[in-house]
């Protein structure tokens, strides 16, 4: 666990983590700016709840992206991969850099989201809690359970983040440059929302409906399958790819 350490505050100490914060603050931010007139009046929770499902997510899953992705590519371009090598054995290399991507992805969102929903709450202090006819994951609104919803909401859209930039960061065994590891999550969002819409798949694998509502009746089972199914997604792909990464690092 000592290597997985190191990855995970190698990723965080990078300037590209900073940098994945104030992004996807910004995508909030842009979120909310489109129909910004049309919301006078509304409290924190309509804003932060408008950002977290709109037009701009893909920009939080671009930004998330940001810390480590492509951490393979520089390794392998900077002979860093054979020192950590000569320290843990390939497979746990392979593991320990997922989970630091994986776990580094969710941080900065979840982060991002936490600054949000603080800026919100000081520049609408003075708006008053209005309980509308919320629907989805917004009825804990209506029942005000506040502080679930906004962990709930950003534990989700971190989870989602975190698959996303794991499985980018296990494609880039294919990939030569860094730079290009940052456009899988562009890419991997749209993919899956159009295979889901081109085939008319169930609502239950289609990661934009499984951010915003609850798939299922229960609010937890819907929760704990949204992050098992993102999150073992991830896995599965970051595992079917251990022998390519392996072979990758024999041939450069």
């Amino acid at each position: 666990m000592g290597a997985f350490l190191t990855f995970l505050i190698r990723s965080l100490k990078s300037k590209n983590t900073l940098a994945a914060v104030a992004g996807i603050f910004i995508a909030f931010i842009l979120n909310n700016m489109s129909d910004i007139a049309l919301f006078s009046g509304f409290d924190k929770y309509y804003f932060f709840s408008h950002a977290t499902a709109y037009n701009f997510m893909f920009l939080i899953y671009f930004f998330a992206a940001f810390p480590f992705a492509g951490s393979f590519i520089d390794d392998l371009n900077n002979h860093f991969c054979y020192f950590e090598l000569l320290r843990i054995r390939r497979e746990k290399y392979w593991v320990y850099k997922s989970l630091a991507v994986f776990c580094s992805a969710c941080m900065v969102t979840f982060v991002s989201c936490l600054l949000f929903f603080i800026f919100l709450s000081i520049l609408l202090y003075n708006v008053p809690f209005r309980a509308l006819d919320y629907s989805g994951y917004e009825i804990l609104l209506k029942q005000k359970h506040t502080c679930a919803y906004i962990i709930v909401k950003s534990s989700i859209l971190s989870f989602a983040s975190g698959s996303i930039a794991t499985i980018s960061f296990a494609l880039s065994v294919f990939l030569k440059n860094a730079s290009s590891v940052m456009g899988l999550p562009l890419v991997l969002f749209f993919g899956w929302i159009t295979i889901c819409q081109m085939f008319n798949l169930p609502g239950v694998i289609a990661i934009n409906k499984l951010i915003a509502y609850p798939v299922f009746d229960s609010f937890i089972g819907s929760f704990l399958y949204s992050v098992i199914f993102m999150t073992g997604i991830s896995m599965i792909i970051m595992n079917l790819l251990k022998q390519r990464m392996m072979r990758r690092i024999e041939n450069e």
